[in-house]
């Protein structure tokens, strides 16, 4: 799966300079430099919260490690979680933010921009 990734990369920069590779959570790749280095940014979901429940400190430590390895090497890292309670939405924006990560919370199908339902 990595090789096919930096072969897509590779083959899509190719085709039409600008193009931006992001590949979604498997932050676990992202301790491998060839793949990192092929990467222009990644997107991360379910960062600190799972819904309205948070994560285990030890699973947040993990992924922020990855994520802010990537950081520190230039990429763009978007992160999407999906709380619900207005508390934790303003938690993770805080978080998100404090990190230089670009925050985002939507609905969990994701089947309309923006967090709160129209009226």
């Amino acid at each position: 799966m990595v090789k096919l990734a930096i072969e897509v990369s590779r083959f899509a920069k190719g085709l039409r300079s600008g193009f931006l590779i992001f590949p979604q959570n498997g932050v676990d790749l992202l301790a491998l430099d060839e793949y990192l280095a092929a990467m222009d940014g990644v997107g991360k979901e379910d960062t600190w919260f799972l819904l309205n429940e948070r994560r285990s400190p030890g699973e947040v430590q993990h992924d922020l490690e990855l994520l802010r390895l990537a950081r520190s090497r230039g990429k763009l890292v978007l992160v999407v979680d999906y709380p619900t309670d207005p508390d934790k939405v303003r938690e993770f924006f805080d978080k998100a933010l404090a990190e230089g990560f670009v925050p985002y919370v939507g609905p969990l199908d994701l089947d309309r921009v923006g967090y709160f339902k129209p009226p």
